[in-house]
C-alpha cells in the first residue's frame, strides 16, 4: 500500500483532531486514533502496528492502549484480500471483499471484546504529546523506512523461494499428493501455498 510510507506521520498528525469521536469512545479508545484504524484495516498488517507504535511514541496512547489498538488494528490489506485471495484464487472479487469484510467485523468485534477485558484505567493521554515533526525531515524518514521495508520483504520472499525450490526438490522423488504439498509449502510460506 503507498500510504505505509506516511502512516507514522499520519497517526501522529491526526491526534489533534475530533474525526468520529464518538464511534472510538463507544469501544473505549481516545479520539484522534481515527488515522491509525483506518491504515490498519486498508493496508495491510505492518501498517496497523506501525501506525500504533507511533501513536505511543509520541505519548498519545499507553501502553495498555496501545496494547488494546494492537489486537484489532492489524488486518490483511483489502488489495491482497480482494485481488490476490478473490480475484486469483477464488476466481471472485466479490467473495474477496467479503471475506476482508468479515476479517473487519472480527476486528470491530475483538475491539468490543477487549473494552470490556482490557478496560483502561484513565481515558485520554496518559502523558504529554511530543510535538509532531513536519516537513523535508518526516518526508525523507518515511520513504527511507519505506525503502527499508520494501527491500525487507522483498529479502524474505527471495530466502523463502530458495527454501521452497529445494523442498520441491527433495519431495519431487516422493510423489506425494497435491494436497500434502501444498500445506508443506504453505507452512513455509503462505502465498507459495496459494500459488
Amino acid at each position: 500500500c503507498p500510504m505505509r510510507a506516511r502512516s507514522s506521520a499520519a497517526a501522529a498528525s491526526h491526534h489533534d483532531e475530533d474525526e468520529g469521536g464518538s464511534g472510538f469512545r463507544q469501544i473505549g479508545l481516545i479520539v484522534g486514533i481515527a488515522a491509525a484504524v483506518v491504515l490498519g484495516a486498508l493496508c495491510g498488517f505492518p501498517t496497523g502496528a506501525r501506525a500504533a507504535a507511533a501513536l505511543y511514541d509520541t505519548g498519545v496512547l499507553s501502553a495498555r492502549q496501545c496494547t488494546r489498538l494492537l489486537t484489532f488494528i492489524n488486518n490483511p490489506s483489502s488489495a491482497y484480500m480482494i485481488s490476490a485471495v478473490g480475484a486469483s484464487l477464488l476466481g471472485s472479487r466479490r467473495l474477496g471483499l467479503l471475506l476482508w469484510s468479515v476479517s473487519l467485523l472480527c476486528s470491530l468485534g475483538t475491539a468490543l471484546v477487549t473494552r470490556v477485558l482490557l478496560p483502561d484505567e484513565s481515558e485520554g493521554m496518559t502523558s504529554t504529546p511530543q510535538p509532531v515533526r513536519m516537513g523535508a525531515e518526516v518526508f525523507t524518514g518515511a520513504v527511507s523506512t519505506a525503502a527499508q521495508s520494501m527491500l525487507a520483504v522483498c529479502a524474505y520472499v527471495l530466502f523463502f523461494s530458495a527454501i521452497l525450490g529445494a523442498l520441491q526438490s527433495a519431495l519431487a522423488r516422493l510423489a506425494l499428493p497435491p494436497a500434502l504439498s501444498a500445506l508443506l509449502y504453505g507452512a513455509i510460506e503462505m502465498s507459495g501455498g496459494i500459488a
